[in-house]
């Protein structure tokens, strides 16, 4: 939605019990995220440069809290909106976030069904997933957590050193710090699956059945085996994606400050990877150690 304003000046909106934010780039003429106007949102403008010219706007509050909000937002118009004029000029289409949706849109579902198809099981045979989980290697499973929350602040810096540095050296290191964090946890996870080997806890293959865990803890193996191949999987794809950014797009300089929308499209997968392991961690390893 486009609406012709009469101001001269940026005013961010608060859009009432949502919580959201609406952004008015009256100095561009037009309304950068569409939602309905209305004069008692206006009069909370967070407007911290000066009152509105428009008497019938009224008159703005601002508080402590809405100028973060509002340099926040303003810093976000502009570069946005410098970045749509720029790509415009070159004649590239604006990258859609359904692009980010189709990496994850499939992915989430599955691990959504399978954790819900585990917490089934747990509250079923409770006692039986509690001894079989004290099996599992605690140490590694918390390393890999702190290593995937890392790549996770890792990534996040690199995203920010491309949106702000012209020169990509701050990048491309970011960037080799995340996919070497990667490399870790697949290298921790791979020690984790030798040990559960020697445990003899790979369901069908071999399968020990120890006891206080009954017939129903390989239930729990099942989960275990399929859960973390499957974010194995997943972590591997994602370190591709990010040597792709650096031996394809960075090398090529298709990643700059006026355009790094590919390389924010990959740290949402990461994140994605990121946060089934969030979810995962405490299934597998907390059960039964309280």
């Amino acid at each position: 939605m486009s609406r012709r304003l009469p101001e001269k000046d940026v005013v961010i909106v608060g859009l009432g019990w949502t919580g959201s934010i609406m952004a008015l780039d009256v100095s561009f003429q037009e309304v950068v995220h569409s939602a309905p106007i209305e004069k008692a949102e206006v009069v909370k403008a967070l407007a911290i440069r000066g009152e509105p010219r428009s008497p019938e706007l009224g008159r703005p509050r601002p508080y402590p809290l809405d100028a973060s909000l509002y340099a926040a937002g303003l810093r976000l118009l502009r570069s946005q909106h410098s970045c749509r004029q720029r790509r415009r000029l070159h004649g590239v289409p604006w990258p859609d976030r359904r692009h980010a949706a189709d990496l994850k849109g499939d992915h989430a579902p599955f691990f959504g069904a399978l954790i819900f198809t585990y917490f089934l099981y747990r509250i079923t045979y409770p006692h039986e997933f509690a001894e079989a989980a004290k099996d599992t290697v605690l140490w590694c499973g918390t390393l890999n957590f702190v290593i995937l929350v890392t790549s996770s602040l890792t990534m996040v810096f690199a995203i920010n050193a491309a949106a702000q540095d012209p020169r990509p050296n701050r990048m491309v290191g970011w960037l080799i710090v995340t996919a070497v964090l990667g490399c870790a946890f697949l290298v921790v996870k791979g020690y984790e699956y030798y040990l559960d080997v020697q445990d003899k806890v790979v369901p069908v293959v071999d399968f020990e059945i120890k006891p206080g865990e009954g017939s129903a803890g390989e239930l729990f193996w099942v989960f275990y085996w399929v859960a973390t191949g499957l974010h194995a999987i997943h972590l591997t794809v994602g370190i591709g994606l990010v040597l792709y950014m650096l031996l394809g797009r960075i090398r090529r300089g298709r990643i700059t400050p006026s355009y790094f929308a590919p390389l924010e499209v990959v740290g949402i997968y990461w994140s994605f990877v990121d946060t089934v392991w969030l979810f995962l961690y405490p299934c597998i390893y907390l059960v039964g150690r309280s």
